[in-house]
């Protein structure tokens, strides 16, 4: 029998752990940078072929006991000579990496394509023959004399003496080529695996210290068996092979959100499951993937992704100044226009958020906007704020969200540029737009720094550059402009939205308030402008609620209770399936009102411990609101709240001296200002003068596309403003205590 696979898999885990490069390592930064290279040439060069005979063991060999028997199975296997000798030359060129990573991975196919063997072949040909198989025997070892691998070659290699030999030392060439066979008699058990490390006598064989577990992944109508080593986690192991599984805590085990259902073998449920799991979802298998080891014979079902009807915040308004009109391109407000294409010059504005990216596509001529589009941040998969992403980053993996990002935006400007049947050389402008870890994270730049005390971002200042030192096949001739920021957190988001609502000349008292994992806030006028930053945590954003999901098709964005049961509606009137942040906030609003929860936050009794039911989800499952989650509630709103208060100490004014008040963000968009104030995230003496400020982030881009004195009015703002460092302020600790408590 001949067996010649197309492709063999290739376990990239694995070869990491064979290297023994460890994420976030030096080795390992240099061979996952090579690594998808070396293995397209590893395809190219392998030529995978086995060859498999059965025939009668000679005597003496020494045979395990009870496997005293004379049939069995032998096998060939080779990758052909070309692999070898390209390994071989990129040593001695001195391309040492890339030559001990091609070699690497050469051996992980070799043991690859004789596990498809076994699983494809032979497993199939002695089912039918009713007979069962020994444990792999391999001539070198376990008492079988290397010489056997000249009979294994006599036996089974008439078909392949072209293409196999043997040197006088009995080792075969290719060097890529391993001989073995299997007892065969119908005594013995049919075993699911080929080999047994522990049986073997190989001491230093590299294999032994690999433990792996074969696992199948279903995802809707997809199906796939796959090799996780067993001491990843599921979240880790599903991540290598390319499925995304959101995990807002970055496999931390508190946000439960990556939850998938296991069938087969499994391990019991830990703690941490217990306390994010319902008893009833346990008993029907589901499990967080963060908490889980692979096992062999597992079956991982993957819930269907709810993220495509994703709302995302794309409305943004223009500066008061703008002044934009159809005359507006033919005065001296339009910039950087190149003579030669006047009629199709385009740029682009993009607003990079932690959750969602945004991106404006615009005439610089007629000032129009030719189309918009929008996407999830594929960072999200790796922890829902920047903190966990910035722990991932320092501790695992410093490219990963860097290429994520930057092949994301590609790809999104590609496809609107192509909807839109724009070239690539007619976009002549882009500007960028963001937080202060999005925007190091798509230059490339260290975050660590920014995560601890004193939080130090490696720079703020605004960044000229090429686009396509940093998005590949987008732009021929684009220049990119990157707003400044003012520190770790008041980042160059918040200064493209404090220069979209002109705060440099303003007339009155206005504050800027950016809610969401983090609270970002602005107060300011034509003289001064005050800013500070507070971890509000995800509530907001839906994580750490135990039905909270994202502004997403059929979450809970309004609620209320009516004759002692809930009601609410939901984005795109779809059936519920979940709670998202605008909507817990009016639902724990409404049972302040209803005296469900009393001034601390305390719920009755009667709700305490199952929390108040919502109702059932798309899937049927119950959605409940808990005690937990009011008090996620009151650490967001008091650590905003007493933000807001401290800016306002800090400016010597009171709040009837504050004439507008922009809430800017998705969340600050679609919150209810009536239920804002009725929990205290607000204060009442300024519901008349809350505007939605939509997507100022993105709106302060445009408005960079047009205006060549946007680079004065950006640099007067950063005159006038002043960062507030909360956590050293005396009066932040009191107001918060303060604010937990509902009014």
């Amino acid at each position: 029998m001949n067996f010649s696979p197309q492709k063999i898999p290739v376990e990239k885990q694995i070869i990491l752990k064979l290297l023994d490069c460890k994420p976030g390592s030096n080795a390992f930064k240099i061979v996952d940078s090579v690594y998808e290279a070396v293995l397209n040439k590893a395809y190219a060069l392998a030529q995978p072929r086995g060859i498999i005979k059965t025939g009668k063991i000679p005597e003496g060999i020494n045979l395990r006991k009870k496997e005293n028997f004379r049939n069995g199975i032998f096998c060939l296997a080779t990758l052909g000579n070309r692999i070898s000798k390209k390994s071989s030359s990129l040593f001695s060129s001195g391309e040492y990496i890339e030559g001990l990573l091609l070699d690497t991975i050469a051996d992980q196919m070799l043991v690859n394509l004789t596990t498809l063997m076994y699983r494809e072949i032979i497993i199939p040909f002695v089912r039918i023959r009713e007979v069962g198989l020994s444990y792999r025997y391999i001539p070198g070892s376990q008492g079988v004399p290397m010489e056997y691998q000249k009979h294994i070659l006599n036996l089974v290699g008439l078909e392949a003496k072209a293409e196999i030999s043997i040197t006088e030392g009995m080792m075969l060439n290719p060097v890529k080529s391993t001989a073995y066979f299997y007892v065969m008699d119908r005594s013995m058990p049919r075993r699911k695996i080929d080999r047994d490390c522990r049986r073997c006598d190989m001491k230093d064989c590299k294999y032994r210290s690999i433990s792996c577990a074969e696992i199948t992944i279903v995802a809707g109508e997809k199906k796939k068996k796959v090799i996780l080593l067993k001491e990843m986690t599921l979240l880790e192991g599903l991540r290598e092979q390319g499925w995304g599984v959101e995990a807002h805590c970055n496999g931390a085990g508190y946000c439960g959100k990556c939850k998938v259902l296991l069938s087969g073998e499994a391990p019991g449920p830990g703690s941490n499951e217990k306390e994010v799991i319902s008893q009833k979802e346990l008993q029907k298998g589901t499990r967080l993937a963060c908490r889980v080891n692979p096992v062999d014979g597992m079956i991982i079902h993957l819930p269907e992704k709810a993220t495509a009807g994703f709302q995302i915040e794309q409305g943004y308004k223009y500066r008061k100044d703008s002044r934009r009109s159809e005359l507006l391109v033919r005065s001296d407000s339009a910039l950087y226009i190149k003579e030669k294409d006047r009629g199709t010059a385009c740029g682009l504005a993009v607003d990079i958020g932690t959750t969602t990216v945004v991106i404006v596509l615009v005439n610089l001529i007629t000032g129009k906007t030719i189309g918009t589009s929008s996407f999830l941040n594929p960072q999200r998969e790796y922890g829902d704020d920047v903190i966990t992403r910035i722990q991932f980053t320092s501790t695992k993996n410093t490219d990963i969200l860097t290429k994520l990002i930057r092949e994301s935006l590609s790809r999104a400007i590609k496809e609107l540029s192509h909807i839109n049947k724009i070239r690539a050389e007619q976009i002549q402008k882009l500007t960028v737009a963001g937080n202060t870890t999005m925007i190091h994270l798509f230059l490339g730049l260290p975050v660590k720094s920014l995560a601890v005390s004193p939080f130090t971002p490696v720079s703020l200042d605004p960044v000229i550059s090429p686009a396509e030192n940093f998005l590949k096949d987008c732009f021929l001739s684009a220049e990119m402009r990157i707003f400044p920021g003012v520190s770790a957190y008041i980042g160059p988001d918040i200064v493209s939205g404090i220069y979209n609502r002109s705060f440099e000349c303003l007339d009155e008292v206005t504050l800027f308030i950016d809610m969401g994992t983090n609270g970002e806030i602005v107060i300011g006028d034509r003289e001064k402008i005050l800013c500070a930053a507070t971890a509000a945590g995800p509530a907001f954003e839906g994580a750490r609620i135990s039905c909270g999901v994202g502004s997403i098709t059929g979450a809970i964005s309004f609620a209320g209770i009516r004759k002692g049961k809930v009601w609410y509606s939901t984005i795109g009137q779809q059936p519920a399936v979940g709670l998202c942040g605008s909507g817990l906030v009016d639902l724990v609003a409404a049972c302040l009102d209803t005296g469900i929860i009393n001034g601390t936050g305390l719920m009755k009794p009667e709700y305490f411990e199952e929390g108040l039911l919502i109702g059932t989800d798309a899937n049927g499952s119950e959605m409940r609101l808990t005690q937990k989650d009011i008090r996620e509630l009151q650490l967001a709103k008091s650590a905003i709240r007493a933000g807001l208060e401290i800016l306002i100490k800090e400016f010597d004014v009171t709040y009837n001296d504050i004439g507008k008040v922009y809430l800017a963000g998705g969340f600050g968009n679609n919150i209810n200002a009536d239920s804002a104030v009725r929990i205290g995230l607000l204060p009442e003496k300024l519901k008349g003068c809350i505007e939605l400020a939509a997507n100022s982030s993105l709106g302060g881009a445009v408005d960079y596309l047009f205006h060549k004195e946007a680079e004065d009015k950006i640099a007067m703002v950063l005159d006038k403003v002043r960062y507030i460092e909360l956590s050293s302020n005396q009066d932040f600790n009191d107001y918060f205590a303060e604010y937990m408590l509902f009014r």
